[in-house]
């Protein structure tokens, strides 16, 4: 048995095994480029996340370092106006309030005043005794700190990711 091989044919199987080829290697190069954009997008976030959690720590501290109701009740914070870029021309700031606070085309407010959380009493340190000195009166309170941060990236596609906290900080405070 004599078996022919026709001329041409070699070329249409190396056509074909290319076409696959070309297939699967596209499909990788999407499935990594997938990839690429879900780890910015996760990094974005988590940044957004550890912004909001320093606008928190600074408003702690700020309570902390001046305990007294009417000047608590008058904090607010935006780091808006100093914000920080990173070397790639992205920004990122935070500001008390809820993220529905940032308008239109970019314009952002200062921030809302803290407030006590409501609905809810503040528990008193094991063997604090806050009636020693009349004169200066103190109770323990929970502020309701609600820290809003944005993110975003300096790159032509920009991006931008948000994160918000609401927490309670426990101090205790001079009141009138």
């Amino acid at each position: 048995m004599i078996i022919q091989i026709r001329k041409g044919s070699a070329l249409i199987l190396t056509l074909v095994a290319v076409l696959i080829l070309s297939f699967m290697a596209s499909g990788l190069l999407t499935v990594g480029n997938t990839e690429i954009l879900t780890t910015e997008n996760y990094q974005l976030t988590k940044e957004a996340y550890y912004v909001a959690v320093q606008g928190v720590e600074e408003i702690r501290n700020e309570i902390y370092n001046k305990p007294e109701e009417e000047y608590v009740k008058t904090i607010t914070k935006s780091s808006y106006e100093t914000e920080q870029y990173d070397t790639h021309g992205g920004r990122s700031y935070y500001f008390t309030g809820p993220q529905y606070k940032v308008g239109e085309g970019g314009s952002y407010v200062m921030g809302d005043p803290l407030e006590g959380f409501p609905g809810f009493i503040a528990p008193q340190f094991a063997g604090m005794d806050l009636g020693k000195n009349k004169a200066i009166k103190m109770a323990p309170m929970i502020w309701k700190v609600h820290v809003t941060s944005e993110v975003s990236t300096g790159s032509k596609n920009r991006k931008m990711a948000y994160s918000e906290l609401i927490v309670g900080v426990y101090a205790v405070i001079k009141t009138n």
